[in-house]
């Protein structure tokens, strides 16, 4: 390593100490770090042996890193919602605010409107107060009255929560979402009106340029059929998108076509490059016409300047976000490398744009896009800088995505996502598609129309044209019927470092090593689908309760044996727990099959998401207190196991433990129409070690007495862990039932502060006067309960988490 403290080298340990700092989870003391930073970088020039200076160098550099990134995640928690302000509690009550719109609204479910607040007066609250409350809002707008033509400055009435969302030991975090986002509190508006007054920022005045500019776009392209996508590529404007759009693009792995990124910004780089590159070159030469400052140097030095300032605008005009900030930082370091020639040292450039990255955006190791990004442009690197003769366009775009589809498997599998088949052939035709006729277009087609509003008439026509036959082609790839693959992480890190390694090496052999380590794999992971086995569980059952919102689910399992009683809430909008949460955190345990999956009843925070349950992975047995409505729910897939009705009494067998099951129109003589969905419930009785759990599904006070009956005529256990009834609600968890259990342990699974307001204060009081230990999902994440022959021993998800999140809150149980 170079003497000079200021060299390139220095970028990769401050690149390293950013990200150590989300790596490990942990804020750590800012001002120490700079200090230490501070002194290693003075000890430099006081030591003269080359190895002990590399270290300091090193050493030095990592810290200002780690500093870099704890004074920033600092300053973001401080931009949080805080539970009181002056002995005031801030959730839940309705508070006056003002700010601008600084991003542009988009549709949400249920009819709403969503979009971000920027604040500027908390008109309520005392300067010193307002001081603590946070300056960025996701607020939600329902109703009828909800429109997406807001005024750009407002002044409305909200209700407010702290950050929070689901946290499960593996899935979509949307409590890290927020903090990344930099969001200090979420909320729905009670009142908007246009605001006045107050000064507006250069800030301030860029959205509100941006949102003139989206609204005129609406009115003048509005009803074009591919509006939705046209105005994604053309700005960013994704607001439009529907949940049908997005599981297209999701089947397809193409989201990254509409979220304005590398691609994008790279293809209007190289787009002005080459229309400025015809023009210099049928310039005059500067001797014949006296302008001796327009040499080569100075054309690239032009043409560099020119590209990078169309890039920014283009940048601008698509919010500035995040991924187009970073694509702006490559696409720039790539151009500078170009102008000084110096194309052999990408690695480098690479590097410099991952420090810069970093500087400006200390938390972007929480973004997905972050590392797929420098994943892939690493990938390109890896596989075509020893390529000394060029592969020709259509072999380089089949290496460039193959290899890009191989070495950002094992990212995806880390980052927890799934790698879709159908990606390689998708991305294969439509990257070519967007590059060469879409995105040229979209952009020259929308600068017409803005321009000149009267070619709107045909220019509309023209886009739906070509992005209906990008549409199409997406469409019928997402409707092709391919197998998910289910591959063990470590098998997929070898299969990309082995492929990766295959495509550097610029031999024919080596890429037909390639295409026999593909058919090898294929095969593979064909029988690893078709014989699916369970990892080994631990010694004990274990018992978990997944954060799942305002619904339930609960995973039951012993050594290689699996029991899933309900799989969680789904909305029209698109949310599945099953998705978001189920999927990956039984793939992260090695769970691919369930022997036994109870579905207590058909309501929708209890049944949802089944459809894409059992298409993922192997379900041997479907019991349910509501045969005909699952049935109905499930419609005639191929492969859906028959629904079989819970009986009272019932065994489950092979979990290697007493599980029974219970149902009410059964064991009263009662007739099962008769009955609420509710008291149809499946309820679920298992004995082991001496605890007994009890899971009665949304059971009312109406069918308790007598699961009670059917609970007493075996001898009490030692211990008792009751999943409380309906969430909590008040209409089950009677005097008499709480009584009866006399339980050890309580669990609730709510949604935080919803709607229902589960749980309901009186069972809380219940439970707590009778010594039961309470959890609640939505304080604690997902739980996790051992039953030992010792006790129950139990673990909240929220304990240990980064620092982002949350930890585990006692104070719901005194409200």
């Amino acid at each position: 390593m170079s003497g000079n403290p200021f060299s390139a080298r220095g970028w990769a340990p401050f690149a390293c100490g950013v990200i150590l700092l989300y790596w490990f989870g942990a804020v750590l003391p800012f001002y120490g770090l700079f200090g230490a930073a501070v002194a290693l970088l003075c000890g430099i020039y006081l030591i003269r042996h080359r190895a002990t200076l590399s270290l300091l160098v090193f050493l030095a550099w990592l810290l200002a890193g780690l500093g870099w990134a704890s004074w920033s995640a600092e300053e973001r928690l401080a931009d949080r919602l805080p539970r009181q302000v002056g002995g005031q509690s801030l959730e839940g009550v309705p508070l006056t605010v003002t700010g601008y719109l600084c991003d542009i609204p988009a549709t949400g479910s249920f009819g709403s409107v969503r979009f971000p607040l920027c604040v500027d007066g908390w008109p309520e609250f005392a300067a010193e107060e307002a001081a603590q409350l946070p300056t960025r809002l996701r607020l939600a707008w329902y109703g009828s009255e909800a429109t997406r033509d807001l005024s750009h400055r407002v002044r409305a009435t909200v209700v407010l929560k702290r950050p929070h969302g689901s946290v499960n030991p593996a899935g979509f975090r949307y409590e890290t979402w927020l903090y990344r986002q930099g969001f200090g509190a979420t909320g729905t508006v009670r009142d908007i009106e246009a605001g006045t007054g107050g000064s507006c920022s250069l800030a301030c005045h860029y959205h509100q340029a941006r949102g003139r500019l989206a609204a005129r776009l609406r009115a003048l392209l509005g009803e074009a059929r591919h509006f939705p996508l046209i105005a994604s590529l053309a700005m960013g404007d994704r607001g439009a998108m529907t949940p049908a759009h997005w599981e297209v693009l999701k089947a397809t792995g193409t989201i990254h076509l509409v979220a304005i990124s590398g691609l994008h910004l790279g293809l209007v780089a190289i787009g002005v490059g080459l229309i400025l590159r015809q023009l210099l070159t049928r310039m005059p030469l500067p001797a014949r016409t006296g302008m001796r400052w327009l040499t080569p140097g100075w054309s690239r030095a032009v043409t560099f300047c020119l590209v990078v300032a169309a890039s920014l605008v283009y940048a601008l005009v698509a919010g500035f976000t995040v991924p187009t900030r970073r694509a702006l930082v490559m696409v720039a370091i790539a151009g500078w490398l170009i102008l000084r020639g110096q194309q052999g040292r990408s690695w480098q450039g690479w590097g410099l744009a991952l420090a810069v990255v970093l500087v400006i955006d200390p938390a972007a190791p929480l973004d997905q896009g972050f590392w797929l990004s420098f994943g892939a442009v690493a990938v390109l690197l890896l596989t075509f800088a020893r390529r000394m003769a060029g592969s020709g366009w259509l072999a380089g775009l089949l290496l460039a995505q193959f290899a890009v589809f191989a070495g950002l498997w094992p990212i995806l599998a880390v980052l927890g996502q799934d790698q879709t088949l159908m990606g390689f052939p998708a991305n294969l035709l439509a990257i070519p598609l967007v590059s060469v006729l879409v995105m040229p277009a979209v952009l020259v087609g929308v600068c017409l129309v803005l321009v000149f509003p009267a070619t709107m008439v045909w220019v509309a026509p023209v886009l739906d044209a070509v992005v209906e036959l990008l549409w199409r082609l997406l469409e019928w790839l997402a409707a092709v019927p391919v197998p998910q693959p289910l591959v063990p992480l470590p098998v997929v890190v070898a299969f990309a470092v082995l492929v990766l390694i295959l495509l550097a090496v610029p031999s024919t052999g080596a890429r037909r090593a390639a295409l026999v380590v593909i058919g090898c794999w294929a095969a593979g992971s064909v029988v690893w689908r078709a014989a699916p086995v369970n990892s080994a569980g631990p010694e004990y059952p274990e018992l978990r309760v997944w954060d799942v919102g305002q619904g339930l689910s609960v995973l039951i399992r012993h050594r290689d044996r699996v029991i899933l009683y309900d799989s969680g809430p789904e909305s029209p909008a698109g949310y599945s727990a099953v998705a978001s949460v189920l999927l990956p955190g039984l793939r992260a345990q090695g769970i691919r099959r369930i022997d036994t999956l109870i579905v207590s009843h058909g309501d929708r925070d209890h049944a949802g998401g089944l459809p894409l349950l059992l298409g993922s992975l192997q379900v041997d047995r479907i019991i349910t207190g509501e045969p005909a409505r699952l049935r109905e729910l499930l419609g005639d897939g191929e492969g859906i196991p028959e629904v079989e009705p819970c009986r009272s009494g019932a065994a489950v067998p092979g979990l290697g433990l007493d599980v029974r099951l219970w149902h009410f129109s059964a064991a009263a003589g009662v007739a099962a129409a008769r009955l609420s969905g509710n008291d149809r419930s499946c309820a679920l009785l298992m004995r082991a070690n001496g605890t007994e759990v009890v899971i009665p599904g949304d059971l009312s006070v109406v069918a308790e007495p007598a699961l009670i009956d059917f609970i007493g005529e075996v001898p009490a256990p030692r211990r008792r862990l009751v999943i409380a009834g309906h969430h909590g609600s008040k209409t089950s968890s009677s005097v008499a039932w709480v009584a009866a259990l006399t339980a050890d342990v309580v669990v609730y699974s709510a949604g935080y502060r919803h709607r229902y307001g589960h749980p309901y204060g009186e069972v809380v009081r219940r439970y707590r006067e009778a010594g039961a230990e309470s959890f609640n999902t939505a304080y604690s994440g997902a739980l996790r309960f051992l039953l030992t022959p010792q006790g129950i021993v139990s673990g909240q998800e929220r304990d240990g988490a980064p620092f982002w999140i949350r930890p585990p809150e006692a104070h719901w149980q005194g409200r």
